[in-house]
């Protein structure tokens, strides 16, 4: 993963696990994955409204050995993910709330909180106020075009 701050000029590597702003969100949490590159899945015991899947990472270059994920039956909507460590501990809990119509018939969660046994008393929100759903060519994508970004505008 690369960050491209404006006025460093250049792309700066970060990793995963990396907060993103200080909080209990990491970069792993924010990204989006292809799951089944990098776990192994099974159906796990759900609930009436909730399919349960249990993930498993396929080596150890993923942030978290081992994932839990609730998700809606009907709508297939992402409702709550637990994070562990290879050695089993919980690392942290991230929930998805507050569905919202983004419109183009795009609904999903506007907040996702976080919390972890590791900090106790901290929370951390994402609230999506707006979501635009766009199409990008493949090289917007590469390290030398990092520094046009503020062009996709």
């Amino acid at each position: 993963m690369w960050l491209y701050i404006p006025k460093v000029n250049k792309p700066v590597r970060i990793t995963s696990l990396q907060s993103v702003v200080g909080g209990v969100f990491n970069n792993a949490d924010i990204m989006q994955l292809e799951y089944s590159a990098e776990y192994n899945a099974t159906f796990g015991i759900g609930t009436e409204k909730e399919n349960l899947l249990d993930l498993k990472a396929k080596n150890k270059s993923v942030a978290y050995d081992k994932l839990k994920m609730w998700i809606t039956k009907d709508k297939n909507i992402l409702r709550k993910v637990e994070a562990y460590s290879a050695s089993g501990m919980l690392i942290k809990t991230l929930e998805f709330k507050k569905d919202k119509n983004f419109g183009g018939g795009l609904i999903r969660p506007s907040v996702i909180e976080t919390y972890s046994p590791l900090y106790k008393g901290y929370r951390s929100l994402m609230i999506y106020q707006s979501i635009k759903k766009r199409q990008f060519p493949d090289e917007v994508f590469t390290l030398n075009y990092m520094g046009r970004l503020g062009d996709l505008k």
